[in-house]
């Protein structure tokens, strides 16, 4: 019921959509896009106006980390003056990363494990429990198949399943997803960083995405970022890693429901590799004309169709996930080592006989017109997203591998960091 001042009452409905609070760690400051402004401002954390996850707002949180960030005046952002700033706009940004909170979901029958593309359910948890915020009681598979109901893997304990579906070490609340492919601190060297672990991750738009650089830098400046006295502001309860192909289903899931943009993606066509453009439709060819992120037709690249979702998740560079085909021989890939010995939370395996689910392949084979290309022995390391020449949307959940005897990626291949905060 609301009443007005002059008491007139009405009867309204409003949607309500609650999620896990995102877990902030110490150097992450939470902001909101201000279109007046055409820039980011510093929220309130706890004022409401920060996210909305309604399926009419699609408004997911957004941080920056303080690599750089400044607000009005110049003034560094820093733990003990956050408040005060609230509200005052941010004259340079920090790398910024995007809350995905847990959810379970359920892709019907008519779509499972077809190349008909069509909504996925979603149903947000409490805490780290397998309760559903709306109070509806549904029956939980795990298991991959037509209209099951699984807690997404990415944001479960894999020591319950032996890490099968690229889990966590522990039920988590959620996850932090870098809003934009990686760039570099010198994002103006050869392929926007090359192949080197001595420089930092940056996640900012409209800068070269970092490319020819091998999957074991790519692991290893990813860790980096959480080393002690780093740039972002983070302290040790933060973890962070390279993307997991659960982790990219993870997002392409939430994408793919009313939550998101129902899967319709505009694809980054910009022949530099810039970070969050978008081409002039799902599917166009690379070229130098593209729209920023921030524009109308920039935010069609988001995952939620507006300034608030991940970006590159179509088209841009071709990102490799810290997953790879458990093959005999494959532990004697030198250039993927970093990976191979990595804890079981930091990646995923497959073998020939495993179905998983969560990872936006088997079961949601070629949605939008997606290729895949298998992988074997000699190329066992998967990556998703762009492609070398043509890209959009039918490239969003692409699976490919990298040939074990190519030691360095090409400058089509980038990556993404992920964040848990524990």
């Amino acid at each position: 019921m609301l009443t007005d001042s002059a008491g007139n009452s009405t009867t309204d409905t409003i949607d309500i959509t609650l999620v896990n609070k995102p877990k902030l760690d110490s150097g992450m400051v939470p902001v909101i896009y201000s279109e007046s402004a055409e820039a980011w401002i510093i929220a309130d954390e706890n004022g409401g106006e920060w996210y909305d996850y309604s399926s009419d707002e699609a408004q997911w949180a957004n941080i920056m980390l303080q690599d750089g960030l400044t607000v009005e005046g110049d003034i560094e952002v820093l733990d003990d003056n956050k408040t005060a700033l609230v509200g005052k706009e941010i004259t340079t940004s920090g790398s910024m990363f995007v809350w995905i909170p847990r959810y379970m979901y359920q892709i019907p029958s008519a779509n499972y494990h077809t190349s008909t593309a069509g909504e996925i359910n979603i149903k947000f948890l409490k805490g780290t429990t397998n309760i559903a915020t709306d109070e509806t009681n549904v029956e939980i598979a795990n298991a991959s198949g037509a209209d099951n109901w699984n807690v997404h893997p990415a944001f479960c304990d894999g020591n319950k399943t032996n890490y099968a579906n690229g889990e966590w070490d522990k039920d988590i609340t959620g996850i932090w997803v870098a809003k934009f492919e990686a760039s570099s601190s010198n994002p103006n060297a050869t392929y926007g960083g090359g192949d080197t672990a001595d420089l930092n991750v940056k996640v900012l738009p409209n800068v070269a995405s970092w490319r020819g650089i091998t999957a074991n830098n790519m692991f290893e400046v990813c860790r980096k970022m959480s080393n002690n006295n780093n740039i972002y502001g983070i302290s040790s309860i933060s973890d962070m890693h390279i993307m997991k192909n659960s982790e990219w289903g993870m997002v392409s899931y939430l994408t793919s429901s009313k939550y998101g943009a129902n899967g319709r993606v505009w694809s980054n066509s910009n022949s530099s590799y810039l970070t969050g453009n978008a081409g002039t439709s799902e599917n166009t060819a690379q070229t130098s004309n593209t729209y920023s992120y921030n524009t109308a037709n920039g935010m069609k690249a988001s995952t939620t169709g507006n300034v608030y979702g991940i970006y590159d998740m179509a088209g841009g560079a071709a990102e490799y996930t810290a997953t790879y085909l458990n093959f005999e021989g494959v532990n004697n890939s030198a250039y993927i080592i970093n990976i191979i010995n990595a804890q079981f939370k930091y990646k995923s395996l497959y073998k020939n006989d495993e179905t998983t689910y969560g990872d936006a392949i088997y079961e949601t084979p070629e949605w939008f017109q997606a290729g895949m290309s298998a992988l074997t022995n000699d190329y066992p390391l998967v990556y998703r997203g762009g492609s070398d020449t043509t890209t959009g949307i039918s490239n969003f959940r692409n699976i490919f591998g990298l040939g074990k005897g190519s030691g360095v990626s090409t400058g089509g291949r980038s990556f993404r960091p992920v964040c848990i905060v524990e």
